[in-house]
């Protein structure tokens, strides 16, 4: 294979020497989208777009060669009889050169190639303590660069927990003044084990809610979608987002909310939003974000993915891994909660036969 000029096609497609051809389609599927000349329009941008179609033609050029194990094979070959050729000074400030740029602009660091950034999940006590401090901040929406937008909260729960409790008070009430029958007797012995039962519910998600560091939100960062609860994180790569299903909700011509299902690399997130405003916040964000990254991989500039890379340096998990609440401390509340419930309705139902004999 002759070459009329020397290219690293490696570095054209942000890889390592040694990466597989799965490795390197994906790092061409997501170069061929984010720079491709069509998203320039030719005459309002006409250097982005020439500079576009430059880099295209090299991306396209290294692919077809490294992804055939022939070309591959040769060019290899040729990269070495290359630099065989060249004598030991000039070879060293080649070397040299390449070593440089490879540190400004196309990573500081192997773990920020494109083709490591894959989703994955994590538990929050396992992550490093500077990971660990990046989603506490993420949290406590002090990061400037991101939009958070809360899954659930536990307003309902403290309701419920009210309403439920309010159960037995009522029950209580009504055992003055009259003798209860037999099926009525059974009716709320029935109603005070439900009660017992949803009061158990509600006890142990407060109990999760107020134990747990991370509380239920959904992330838009720079270069990642992260979802947090209840110490559990799923991350997701920006540049790795398929497609975006929305349905907008509607009841009788009054919007409700708007739902989006997220498809990135085989991963599906939903995420809903409350008002249209809040929608419309998220698609221009997203955007936004969208357009930075692209900007970023036009200039070759790969600093961006480690400054805003929250998970660097940690070990992906390809599998779902969660933190559970202990399912014995589940039961315990449970059973708790029922026992008591029994309790209180065996203490009122004796109240309301002795007080009317």
């Amino acid at each position: 294979m002759q070459q009329s000029k020397y290219r690293d096609y490696y570095s054209v497609l942000g890889v390592e020497p040694d990466a597989s051809v799965e490795h390197m389609r994906e790092a061409y599927r997501f170069l061929s989208r984010a720079i491709h000349p069509d998203r320039f329009d030719p005459t309002r941008h006409e250097k982005d777009w020439r500079l576009a179609n430059s880099r295209m033609s090299a991306i396209n050029e290294a692919y077809n060669v490294l992804q055939d194990p022939v070309k591959r094979k040769s060019y290899d070959e040729v990269l070495f009889k290359h630099a065989a050729a060249i004598n030991k000074d000039a070879a060293e400030n080649a070397r040299q050169t390449k070593e440089k740029a490879a540190r400004s602009k196309s990573s500081a660091s192997k773990s920020h190639r494109l083709e490591n950034l894959t989703p994955g999940t994590a538990i929050f006590g396992e992550l490093p303590r500077k990971v660990q401090d990046i989603l506490r901040r993420r949290q406590a929406n002090i990061c400037q660069d991101q939009m958070r937008i809360p899954l659930h909260s536990i307003d309902w729960n403290y309701f419920f927990f009210v309403l439920f409790t309010g159960y037995f008070v009522a029950s209580f009430c009504g055992a003055f003044g009259w003798l209860w029958p037999s099926n009525l007797l059974f009716f709320t012995a029935g109603g005070a084990l439900m009660a017992g039962i949803l009061l158990g519910r509600n006890i142990v998600t407060l109990f999760k809610w107020h134990k747990s560091v991370l509380k239920p939100f959904f992330y838009l960062t720079p270069i990642y979608l992260i979802k947090t609860e209840y110490n559990n994180i799923v991350f997701l790569p920006l540049w790795k987002l398929q497609n975006e299903d929305v349905r907008h909700r509607y009841f009788h011509g009054v919007y409700c909310g708007t739902k989006v299902r997220l498809r990135v690399d085989g991963a599906e997130e939903s995420l809903t939003f409350r008002s249209f405003a809040e929608w419309e916040r998220f698609c221009q964000q997203l955007l936004v974000y969208k357009e930075r990254l692209r900007a970023e991989l036009l200039d070759n500039n790969h600093e961006y993915l480690q400054e805003h890379d929250d998970f660097r340096g940690m070990q992906r998990h390809p599998g779902l891994r969660k933190v559970r609440f202990k399912r014995s401390k589940s039961c315990v509340i449970y059973v708790m909660a029922t026992a008591l419930s029994g309790i209180l309705w065996s203490a009122i139902a004796l109240f309301n036969i002795i007080s009317n004999q």
